[in-house]
């Protein structure tokens, strides 16, 4: 077992009488561990689960999401919106970068325009696309200074959209719109490959250590804006891909929380935990689905998809894999995001139309099970439970299809490539929603421009209904269109969803005022550890033995 004693700081008092006298005084922070290492640590081009949990902690944005779940001020002062809902005044608070500069409305403004522009690697420049022309000048069509962002002076942003966003305060709360110190990405582009003094940020911490694939560790910002309400001094991240290892470094106290969004409890050691009554579950916006690449052979037919869909098993992964009652993907959205909405659904284990569909998409195709067996591979992450879903589908479409599916385990980096350049058959992945509004999920699928749109899936009429939804004033009517889209959506499987996460964690009892957002992630600013009940990690006690024998 790996001993992360760099993680920690201790102090051992001795007397000097022949009695020695031992204290523990450890460092009030966090022990965390994540599955891989960010991507990156430029907000700007992440958007994956793993970056934006640490983007969130080193960078904040005009709004902010409260733990309450409620949207907040956040840099900004006051917030104006004018009559029609299109234009927002941004009034900015004075605040100030990790390195002691002052910050401005010109950082967000560039920070901005960058994700916008065509030439730059931004997998979320659609969250930007409610501001008026953002879309056309990301697909080069107009230039970027048609795109409705203003900075009339250093403490106020103009943003002009084109059609009332009622969801665009929760947009700009997500970490991917924070903004970046424009004099330092400018000068050096590759500034945020290493932490140090080349790396500035402005949320409530600050990166003093980043040792790939080891160890990342971050400081309390005392420049932050809220810093008074920052209540840890620091968090500690190992990245260990191996859940196993996770787990036991949580029972070793080495790890002071361990579940999702950090690392997976391993599914086998599930039920001694919830027999003992140690597991917190809550229900979140994310999903895992399998992605069809609609683009290329063969999954460009629409049989061929509804065959793979309707084969699968979904209740038996939950049953048998995922063990939290997750909620069953027959729905493509998520609970917290169907609200309001038709039961658009497709049957779960439906092996006879699985079997029409599959015989009709061949004919089409003009091939046999054997000649499509050569074409079917599906990539997916390395984690257990990503593995054992996997093979579970493998199994199940084997079983009743008659199809062999080649099994090909990434990297998380890797897998994320793959879908988004679309070089696969199958995907096996998450979705996880940024902002509680089903456009979040839907408008991925609206042009084939979108990274994100893994399948490559296109559909002038859905593209038409949410069109109508952005500029529809009336909330019943918007929800009709965007119901209408879903429909399509179904139908045509470009994805198929497996389940909705019901998360797990477990955290020691001194671990203080932990609080989880509807969205599913942890708020730690006002964690606190408890240093009167915390106990010695198992590689503070070896510290302290040898002490003791020397």
């Amino acid at each position: 077992m790996m001993k992360f004693y760099f993680l920690l700081l201790f102090t051992i008092l001795t007397s000097c009488d022949s009695t020695k006298k031992q204290t523990f005084v450890h460092r009030p922070h966090i022990n965390l561990n994540l599955m891989q290492d960010p991507s990156t640590l430029d907000p700007r081009k992440g958007g994956d689960l793993v970056s934006s949990t640490v983007h969130f902690l080193l960078f904040e944005g005009l709004t902010r999401q409260t733990p309450e779940g409620e949207y907040a001020p956040a840099l900004a002062e006051e917030i104006e919106l004018s009559d029609d809902k299109k234009t927002y005044t941004f009034h900015l608070k004075t605040t100030y970068w990790s390195d002691g500069s002052l910050m401005s409305s010109y950082d967000i403004l560039d920070t901005w325009l960058d994700m916008i522009d065509p030439e730059f690697p931004c997998p979320n420049a659609h969250l930007l696309y409610p501001i008026k022309n953002a879309e056309a000048a990301k697909k080069g069509l107009l230039p970027l200074d048609s795109v409705g962002i203003y900075a009339p002076d250093p403490k106020t942003l103009i943003v002009e959209l084109e059609d009332p966003t009622p969801y665009f305060l929760e947009v700009v709360s997500f970490c991917v719109l924070s903004p970046v110190k424009q004099s330092l990405a400018k000068k050096n582009p590759g500034w945020a490959e290493a932490v140090g003094d080349e790396f500035i940020c402005n949320g409530p911490f600050r990166p003093t250590r980043w040792v790939r694939g080891r160890e990342m560790l971050l400081e309390k910002n005392p420049h932050y804006w809220d810093k008074e309400n920052v209540k840890l001094p620091g968090i500690s991240f190992s990245f260990i891909n191996d859940e196993i290892t996770a787990l036991g470094m949580y029972e070793m106290n080495e790890l002071d929380v361990i579940g999702l969004p950090f690392t997976s409890i391993p599914t086998d050691a599930l039920p001694q935990f919830i027999d003992k009554d140690q597991i917190h579950t809550l229900s979140c916006p994310a999903s895992t689905l399998i992605s069809f690449n609609t683009e290329k052979f063969p999954f460009n037919n629409l049989n061929l998809r509804r065959a793979f869909a309707l084969a699968i098993n979904r209740q038996d992964i939950i049953d048998n894999i995922t063990l939290l009652k997750d909620d069953n993907g027959i729905n493509l959205m998520p609970p917290a995001l169907r609200k309001g909405y038709s039961q658009h659904m497709i049957n779960d284990h439906d092996i006879s139309r699985a079997k029409f569909f599959l015989k009709k998409g061949l004919e089409e195709l003009q091939i046999d099970i054997d000649e499509l067996s050569l074409h079917l591979s599906m990539i997916y992450s390395n984690s257990t439970q990503h593995i054992r879903v996997a093979q579970t589908l493998q199994s199940q479409w084997k079983k009743n299809l008659g199809v062999s599916v080649e099994l090909v385990k990434l990297d998380h980096k890797i897998l994320l490539s793959k879908l988004t350049s679309r070089d696969y058959a199958i995907g096996q992945c998450v979705w996880y929603a940024q902002y509680q509004d089903p456009m979040n999920l839907l408008e991925r699928f609206k042009s084939s421009d979108n990274p994100k749109n893994y399948p490559g899936f296109s559909h002038p009429e859905y593209t038409r209904l949410l069109d109508l939804a952005k500029k529809e004033l009336d909330d019943y009517q918007r929800t009709e269109y965007l119901d209408q889209a879903l429909g399509i959506l179904v139908s045509q499987i470009p994805v198929t969803t497996l389940y909705h996460w019901n998360a797990s964690y477990m955290k020691k009892p001194y671990v203080k005022n932990l609080v989880v957002r509807p969205t599913g992630s942890f708020f730690l600013n006002q964690v606190q550890i408890d240093q009167s009940i915390r106990e010695p990690s198992e590689s503070e006690k070896n510290h302290l033995l040898a002490f003791s024998e020397s």
